[in-house]
């Protein structure tokens, strides 16, 4: 059990031996003594903690913080693993000093989440993440031009971008899901009622799709629209003599599947094996695949050819049929 205990309730003397005998969490709060032996100071479940013991009550925890509370996996690169957001009343006039915080000041304070800790509900903690991500003046697809940049996704604006799509999607997953689409769709219409960034967060939402396996599909779908590819469908079910089978991205119309292999594909060899007989049945109904890997995010050249022959292929039977 984590126990707290704020220097601003000893006197002085007592705080720095306090200091020189217990851990410190954030400036001013440290371990006390009767906290498990287990317990570390620089976890989030303690600086959640002590965050919370110095801030109003009715506060929450909120942004980038209550998410990893939630056991969503960031995207690589986020911001702010080092500080605690929390949310308060405005009108608490509550202020803080402390670098390991930042403090979010709210006329209208978000819903509490379903759960055992105090935090915001997980559209509210998306919305400010993108905001912060975005700025005033966001890049989007086919609206906001960038400088060129050496390849896809490699401006800093196409990357905030990116990272805000991807944390949505993580949001409604298809395995560790946070919550439906339908459930974060009315959610997000309720916070934007009251919050002046609703276009760019609404216009970041119109990105964001449900059911998505990993941050690398995201980013692998947002590239070939980039490259100027229709939008694909995700996880479009295909039902064969084996079962169903649900293809990472496609376009059914014409019947081209990209598919992503991670890196379970090349560690596991039954993975392997399921994926080459989930290619057969595909192929036998007409499919064309297209196989891609982490490497192909970094350099889309030849998949984005693939793709386009596939494209070209498909175009041309449709001229003949």
């Amino acid at each position: 059990m984590l126990h707290v205990t704020p220097t601003n309730q000893l006197r002085q003397s007592a705080a720095r031996k306090l200091s020189e005998r217990q851990q410190r969490i954030i400036r001013g709060m440290y371990l006390s003594e009767d906290s498990a032996p287990d317990v570390r100071p620089d976890s989030l479940a303690s600086r959640v903690s002590a965050a919370l013991a110095v801030c109003p009550e009715g506060s929450l925890v909120s942004g980038l913080s209550a998410l990893r509370l939630m056991d969503v996996q960031l995207p690589d690169g986020m911001p702010g693993d080092g500080t605690v957001t929390i949310a308060v009343p405005k009108s608490t006039g509550f202020h803080s000093c402390r670098p390991e915080l930042q403090i979010q000041r709210l006329a209208v304070m978000p819903q509490r989440w379903r759960s055992n800790r105090p935090v915001a509900e997980p559209v509210h903690c998306w919305a400010t993440a993108v905001l912060a991500l975005a700025g005033a003046n966001p890049w989007l697809p086919g609206r906001y031009p960038t400088p060129t940049a050496p390849g896809l996704f490699q401006h800093p604006r196409k990357v905030a971008f990116l990272r805000a799509v991807q944390l949505g999607d993580a949001l409604i997953r298809r395995s560790q899901t946070v919550m439906r689409y339908e459930e974060f769709a009315a959610r997000f219409s309720a916070w934007g009622v009251r919050h002046p960034g609703k276009r760019i967060v609404q216009e970041h939402f119109s990105w964001v799709r449900g059911k998505t396996d990993s941050y690398a599909e995201t980013w692998m779908r947002l590239m070939v629209v980039d490259a100027g590819f229709p939008a694909p469908t995700v996880n479009y079910g295909v039902h064969g003599p084996n079962g169903w089978n649900y293809l990472d991205l496609s376009w059914p119309d014409r019947l081209i599947a990209l598919e992503y292999h991670g890196r379970q594909h090349f560690d596991v060899p039954s993975q392997a094996k399921k994926d080459v007989y989930r290619r057969g049945n595909l192929q036998a109904f007409g499919w064309t695949i297209v196989e891609s890997t982490r490497s192909d995010l970094d350099q889309p050249g030849d998949l984005l050819r693939r793709l386009d022959a596939a494209f070209g292929r498909a175009d041309q039977r449709t001229d003949l049929g």
